[in-house]
């Protein structure tokens, strides 16, 4: 788990989410890939750019369920890592 004391601009850090595959029941374990942009610990938020996206405001709270290091896929659901 990350936090905002362990995180430093430029890292990578991993965060996942439970999300239905198309219009079923079936739901699987996505992975994306924050980048860190800018730690401000006295404030405590990030700059970061989730996904690839535009970077956004990231406070405590969002930061805690990210990872530090990769993890590995648990299982296949129709041919699909899930996490």
């Amino acid at each position: 788990m990350a936090s905002i004391n362990r995180l430093k601009p430029g890292q990578v850090v991993y965060e996942i989410r439970r999300q239905r595959m198309g219009n079923t029941t079936v739901s699987c374990g996505n992975l994306y890939k924050v980048k860190i942009i800018e730690v401000n610990k006295e404030k405590g938020y990030v700059i970061a750019s989730w996904n690839s996206n535009i970077p956004e405001k990231f406070t405590e709270r969002d930061i805690k369920h990210w990872r530090v290091s990769e993890p590995k896929p648990k299982k296949t659901i129709f041919g699909t890592d899930s996490y």
